[in-house]
């Protein structure tokens, strides 16, 4: 009982730093659900519920992003006059100064991963499926990364999620930036290729020109046998 105690201690004190408020699981809905609840509501009720979440430490992050997808997936952020054309996008950033970018992944987070988001936060979340971005990758890694709250102190648990992280995208190599005698001779080698393609290109055009002229000898050859003949006829 002690054991199990000191675990569950160790990690409340982990969660306290990945998830600075409580999430429910049953607060996670899904877009069906979403509709029963607000399809009756104007928008500016579905907007008052994201400002009041959003200034709420309990429910911010869950009942914000729920509010925003429905708002999304509906189109109704078009019912405000202010944005009747405009793209959700816009909608986001002017109106509750969200960047597209944050939005899209932490809504992958809060509606793909209730569980995973509840227990490790969303920002870890969202940080995976940024840097995976594989429907079959993300969910092992995320298995991983829980497997280690238990086992890692939270000073350490950062670094080790940045290592699981890097282990299923490992970083490309920095390209070199090339010397100027690379970029001379490229430049020369470029000249050159192109200097042969024009060369050609005359040569091509050259040749359809004596084509052409010689299908014209041949039209008036022809024309000048059909009227001998027309003569022999007579």
């Amino acid at each position: 009982m002690q054991t199990q105690l000191a675990r569950n201690t160790k990690k409340d004190k982990l969660l306290n730093l990945t998830v600075p408020f409580s999430v429910k699981k049953e607060k996670f809905m899904e877009l069906e659900d979403l509709k029963k609840s607000y399809n009756k509501k104007t928008l500016f009720d579905i907007e008052n519920i994201i400002s009041t979440s959003r200034e709420s430490a309990v429910n911010f992050q869950v009942d914000f992003y729920n509010a925003l997808f429905y708002l999304e997936s509906t189109k109704r952020f078009r019912e405000d006059p202010l944005f009747k054309k405009a793209q959700f996008k816009d909608y986001l950033e002017n109106k509750w100064n969200e960047s597209f970018n944050r939005y899209f992944y932490v809504r992958h987070a809060v509606l793909g991963f209730p569980k995973e988001s509840a227990e490790l936060g969303f920002p870890i979340v969202a940080k995976v499926i940024r840097k995976c971005n594989d429907a079959l990758i993300v969910p092992k890694v995320l298995k991983e990364i829980r497997d280690v709250v238990d086992k890692t102190n939270p000073p350490q648990f950062f670094d080790k999620v940045n290592e699981i992280i890097d282990t299923y995208n490992p970083k490309l190599p920095e390209k070199t930036k090339p010397t100027i005698s690379e970029l001379e001779s490229n430049i020369i080698k470029l000249t050159q290729e192109n200097l042969k393609l024009q060369n050609k290109l005359k040569e091509t055009i050259e040749q359809s020109k004596r084509q052409k002229e010689t299908i014209l000898n041949y039209e008036k050859e022809l024309r000048e046998l059909k009227k001998i003949l027309a003569r022999l006829k007579l």
